[in-house]
Order: structure tokens, then sequence, then C-alpha cells
């Protein structure tokens, strides 16, 4: 389980850098839970793992063309995890 204000967090630390985004999208869970603590963090391999989750959830209701909800429309509109939508989330 992983709360709203460290889902911002991790959104926030990911969106911060692209290309720091993109490669630690790119690791498994336990060397990208490693790099981001290494920058002063305290998340848990659940808490990467559930956010993973999120985007991929996100990611999945976009492609399939389904209803999209508020959240989702506002990442699209340029907030949340939107630039990470096609990145293919390992964790």
């Amino acid at each position: 389980m992983i709360t709203q204000e460290r889902v911002d967090m991790l959104s926030e630390i990911l969106s911060f850098d692209q290309g720091r985004a993109t490669r630690l999208i790119g690791l498994d869970a336990n060397t990208a839970l490693e790099e981001i603590n290494a920058l002063g963090y305290d998340f848990t391999l659940e808490e990467i793992k559930a956010y993973g989750a999120i985007i991929r959830d996100k990611q999945k209701s976009f492609e399939t063309d389904e209803e999209l909800s508020l959240d989702v429309l506002d990442d699209v509109a340029g907030g949340g995890e939107a630039n990470l939508f096609f990145v293919k989330v390992k964790w």
C-alpha cells in the first residue's frame, strides 16, 4: 500500500529529471529502490512496486481507450505521471 503523499513524492522525483526517470524506470525494482533512496529518500520495495502498478494501470487505461477518470485526464493535461505513460515500467 502506498499513500497519495508518497505517490506524489515519487512522481516529483521522476518528473524532475526525465533522463533519470527513464533510466530508473528501466531498472529492476530493487536497483531502482537503491538509487532512489541514495538520493536521500526512504521508500520501501512495496511502495516502489505499488507506484509501478499505478503507472501501468494508468497506461493500460489510456491504451485501451477506456473512459478516462478525472485523475488520468489531469495527468494528461500536464500533472502527475503523464510523462511516464509510454515508458515500460519494470517495477
